[in-house]
C-alpha cells in the first residue's frame, strides 16, 4: 500500500511524535509511506533526519481553500491507497483534498478532534476515548483502538542504577493539565516527613516561572534541580530511581511508555490514558489532583525498592508485548486493510 501520514504541527509535542512513530512502524511493515508535513517543522526536521520520504507544504491557514486543490492534483499524493491525518489542521486539509479520492483516516489524540463525524475513519487512542466518540453519534464501526507506541523492541530489561539517596524524576509540558505543582507539592510532604530522596525536574512551557517559584516557596531547593527541556530521555531515565506522571488530564502518554520501556518503577495518575495501559499493576496508579495521595504513592515505592523494581520488570515486559513499532504496525496494516 501506498499511505501518505500528515501532521501539520509546528512544535514537537506528543502529536508529532505520534505522527513520526507512525511512520516509522508502516515502514518497517514494508509500506510505501510518504509522510506531509509543515516546512520548517519538527516533524518535518525528524523525518529528513532518518532520511524518510517527506513531502513538505506551509498552509495559510483553515481559510486557505488553494492548496487542497493543489495537493488533489500532485502526483505521487494522488496515487496513494489511504491518507491518515493526525490533528485537526491536517484532518480539515486532508478531507479537503481527498476526500472521495482515497480512504482518509483521522487519529483522535485526544478529547478535541473536531472532524470525527467528516472522516472516513477513526484511530482512537484509548477505549474510553472511542467510547466518548460513539456517544457523539460516530457510529462504533468506524472507530479502531490504535494506542500510541514506541521505538523499543531492541531493549533488554536493566534495573535502574541504585542512586543515595534515590532519586525521583520528571519531566513534560509546563501547563496545568500536567500537574508538576501536584509534584512538588508531593516532594514537599515527603521531605516534611523526613523522607531522603533527590528529585529532577525537566520541561518548558509558559508555567516554567511559577514552577520555579514553587520550588523556592516550598523550601525545596535543596532537594529538586531543575534541568531544563529534557532532549536526551535516557540519560534522565538512567539518572532517576523513580518516575512520577502526575497528570491532571493524560489522554494517553507516550512519556509512561518511554519510562516502563527504560525499566524504571513508575507512579502516575488514575487519567484516562494511563488507567487503560496500566492493566496488572505494571506502574502505582494514584488519584490525579492529589498531593498527599501522591506522596503516599510516591513514599510506598521508596521504601520498598525490591517491589518497586519487580514492577518495573511487569512495566518493561507489557510495552514489549503490546506497544512496539513492530506490534503496533501489524495492528494498523489489518485496519488499512480491513480486518
Amino acid at each position: 500500500m501506498r499511505i501518505l501520514n500528515m501532521m501539520l504541527g509546528r512544535g514537537a509535542g506528543g502529536i508529532e511524535q505520534a505522527a513520526l512513530d507512525y511512520t516509522r512502524c508502516l515502514q518497517r511493515q514494508g509500506q510505501d509511506v510518504l509522510s506531509i508535513a509543515r516546512g520548517g517543522s519538527w516533524f518535518e526536521a525528524a523525518l529528513k533526519k532518518e532520511n524518510l520520504p517527506v513531502y513538505n507544504f506551509n498552509p495559510l491557514g483553515n481559510w486557505d481553500i488553494f492548496t487542497p486543490p493543489l495537493l488533489r492534483y500532485k502526483a505521487p499524493l494522488n496515487t496513494a491507497d489511504h491518507i491518515i491525518c493526525h490533528g485537526n489542521k491536517a484532518a480539515l486539509m486532508g478531507l479537503r483534498a481527498f476526500k472521495g479520492m482515497m480512504p482518509v483516516w483521522g487519529v483522535a489524540h485526544n478529547y478535541h478532534f473536531k472532524y470525527g463525524h467528516k472522516v472516513d475513519h477513526l484511530l482512537s487512542i484509548t477505549t474510553h476515548l472511542k467510547n466518548t466518540l460513539v456517544a457523539t453519534g460516530i457510529p462504533a464501526t468506524r472507530i479502531h483502538v490504535m494506542p500510541n507506541m514506541i521505538d523499543c523492541a531492541a531493549l533488554t530489561y536493566q534495573a535502574p542504577s541504585p542512586h543515595s539517596p534515590p532519586v525521583i524524576g520528571a519531566f513534560g509540558r509546563f501547563v496545568a493539565k500536567k500537574g508538576f505543582d501536584d509534584y512538588l507539592q508531593a516532594l514537599a510532604i515527603l521531605k516534611k516527613q523526613g523522607h531522603l530522596f533527590t528529585a529532577l525536574l525537566g520541561g518548558a512551557g509558559p508555567l516554567e516561572k511559577k514552577l520555579r517559584a514553587q520550588i523556592t516557596h516550598l523550601g525545596l531547593n535543596d532537594r529538586v534541580r531543575y534541568t531544563g527541556w529534557v532532549t536526551d530521555k535516557a540519560a534522565f531515565f538512567q539518572n532517576i530511581n523513580l518516575f512520577c506522571l502526575p497528570s491532571r488530564d493524560e489522554p494517553f502518554g507516550i512519556i509512561l511508555l518511554e519510562a516502563l520501556a527504560a525499566g524504571i518503577p513508575v507512579v502516575t495518575t488514575m487519567t484516562a490514558g494511563p488507567t487503560e495501559i496500566i492493566q496488572d499493576k505494571e506502574a502505582l496508579l494514584t488519584p490525579a489532583d492529589d498531593p498527599e495521595k501522591l506522596a503516599v504513592s510516591l513514599q510506598t515505592c521508596l521504601q520498598d525498592p525490591h517491589a518497586a523494581t519487580a514492577m518495573a520488570q511487569k512495566g518493561f515486559a507489557l510495552v514489549q508485548f503490546r506497544y512496539t513499532l513492530e506490534a503496533a504496525g501489524q495492528r494498523l496494516c489489518q485496519y488499512l486493510n480491513g480486518k
